[in-house]
């Protein structure tokens, strides 16, 4: 953005140029707010539009395949073994992240699935 530069003699100059600046401003942000509330009334006639979505909190913020084997306590080839059997990734061009929320419903659900059995002591034959 170019920066005007002004001499002492031409604070009246300024002060119009300022002014003039602070116009085009809030114009420009009653413009952006109605073409907002525009984009907004559109969406809402779409089906499949949700108007309960949260922001993208901390909490549910993406995260590294490092980060999560981190958080799981399992290592990073453990991780890319657990992709191949369909943990939720997201794509991000050639980047792969990880919503935590949804890797924690994908493995409680797979433990439900799977439910551990303890193995059974095979009797062996008296000699």
């Amino acid at each position: 953005m170019k920066q005007a530069r002004f001499r002492e003699e031409e604070p009246e100059e300024a002060a119009e140029l300022i002014q003039r600046a602070v116009v085009v401003i809030k114009r420009a942000v009653e413009e952006l707010a109605e073409i907002a509330e525009a984009g907004l009334r559109i969406a809402r006639r779409a089906p499949d539009f949700d108007d309960n979505v949260k922001p993208q909190t901390p909490e549910r913020r993406l995260i590294s395949a490092k980060e999560l084997a981190n958080r799981l306590g399992i290592s990073l080839v453990t991780v890319h073994r657990l992709r191949k059997q369909g943990l939720p990734e997201i794509r991000i061009g050639c980047r792969v992240v990880f919503d935590y929320e949804r890797v924690a419903q994908w493995v409680d659900q797979r433990s439900q699935d799977r439910k551990v059995s303890v193995p059974r002591v095979k009797e062996r034959p008296s000699r």
